[in-house]
């Protein structure tokens, strides 16, 4: 795996040769594995109490996951697919937690078989399913979350409210399902601190409800929300401030020597680890504006990004880039013949000529997980790095697993477009 000064000096390095890629302007991501290495650390640091279990659907990188769980992450799955891709990547079926609260039957007769047993429910529906098809599973109730200041909210389609899940804790005694545990989704990314802490106070109310009717729990699952990104810092360390004291408050390890704590990050260790290099294709000039076209786009890697209008602080630079250089006002579009194939509406931009390269930094969250390869297009080529500043950071034991992780270092992604 090579190392490079930054992200940066890699796309430079490798968009001047055509190693690992069919075409010498084909689009192409770097995975920067050390910065993923540097946010676990900081994990570590400042949650000890709580295990990460990576939630793969933010961005399903096979050496990532791999080096999660040779650090002792876990692997948050939410159907049968990526049940299959954690367990190839090396996880023991008590690395994950099958988190979805809406199981496919199959997939859930599938967990079963590979001794899958924790997983989620917010309905009744969902408790006999479990009840019907996997009666052994050690289950944790999806608890609704207070979404201030986060980009999706969640509460429409998942998680019962406090009453709800009074009554279906009940039910699950009843039936004799091993509910085990409280879960809960803040949003992603969350920008307010408190709807953590609100959250984990109803949690204890849950706990103290089932120690009422004879039942004991024993995991509590925070979820998601973490955002990764260096520009985020600050609101991150706010975040795990309030979790800590939270749990303290309410889950102190007096009153609850034996709980399993975990929540289930995915943006906060893929985001800011994968930059997207794409090259300039077209081009089109006017008084107004310069448009240009790219070989991305949002029926492409960038869907996500494109259309999240409140959070739109993902900028692309070019890597020929002169800081004294005058930029002018340009409109990006993808490659595809649709009409709402625009990346960004509004940018500025140097002037660029066809086949110079633009990296879109900090960008690895939805994105190529939700590449569609529309009309052919879309990269499948993944370059693994690492970045001297973070390899300065990590310890032996981290600098071991980033080498044994991926010896090659080029990852190709099955393209999923088929010729007819």
């Amino acid at each position: 795996m090579q190392c490079y000064s930054s992200a940066k000096q890699a796309a430079n390095v490798l968009s001047s040769s055509v190693n690992g890629r069919r075409l010498w302007d084909d689009s192409f991501w770097i995975c920067d594995l050390s910065e993923t290495a540097a946010l676990l650390k900081q994990w570590s640091e400042r949650m000890p109490r709580i295990r990460p279990y990576y939630a793969m659907k933010a961005g399903p990188h096979p050496p990532l996951i791999r080096f999660l769980l040779l650090q002792g992450a876990g692997v948050d799955c939410a159907s049968q697919k990526e049940i299959d891709m954690a367990l190839d990547m090396g996880a023991n079926p008590d690395d994950i937690v099958y988190s979805n609260p809406n199981k496919q039957t199959s997939h859930l007769l599938y967990a079963k078989d590979e001794n899958i047993n924790v997983t989620v429910y917010d309905s009744e529906e969902e408790l006999r399913k479990i009840h019907s098809h996997h009666p052994k599973a050690r289950v944790l109730i999806r608890l609704q979350a207070r979404h201030e200041r986060a980009e999706g909210s969640l509460n429409d389609r998942f998680g019962a409210t406090l009453s709800r899940a009074r009554h279906l804790i009940e039910l699950s005694k009843e039936l004799g399902v091993d509910t085990v545990g409280i879960s809960f989704h803040v949003g992603s990314p969350c920008l307010d601190e408190s709807n953590y802490s609100y959250a984990i106070k109803h949690c204890r109310e849950l706990f103290d409800f089932a120690e009422s009717i004879g039942m004991k729990f024993e995991m509590l699952d925070l979820g998601g929300g973490f955002d990764g990104r260096a520009c985020m810092l600050d609101s991150l360390e706010k975040i795990f401030r309030t979790i800590n004291d939270a749990l303290d408050k309410y889950f102190s390890k007096d009153r609850f020597p034996g709980l399993d704590v975990i929540a289930e990050p995915g943006r906060y260790f893929c985001e800011s680890s994968f930059s997207l290099v794409t090259n300039v294709i077209a081009k089109r000039e006017s008084a107004d504006v310069i448009e240009y076209t790219l070989n991305e786009g949002r029926c492409l890697s960038l869907l996500s990004p494109a259309i999240d209008e409140e959070f739109d602080t993902f900028e692309p630079y070019s890597l020929l880039e002169n800081l004294d250089e005058e930029k002018q006002l340009s409109r990006l579009y993808g490659p595809t013949c649709i009409g709402f194939d625009v990346i960004k509406e509004k940018t500025f931009l140097p002037n660029l000529g066809i086949g110079e390269w633009l990296i879109w930094p900090e960008i690895g969250a939805y994105t190529f997980a939700t590449t569609t390869y529309f009309g052919g297009w879309g990269t499948e080529i993944f370059y693994n790095i690492t970045t001297e500043s973070n390899n300065k950071q990590l310890d032996s034991g981290y600098l071991q697993s980033l080498k044994d992780v991926c010896r090659d270092s080029v990852t190709i992604v099955a393209n999923r477009y088929k010729n007819p």
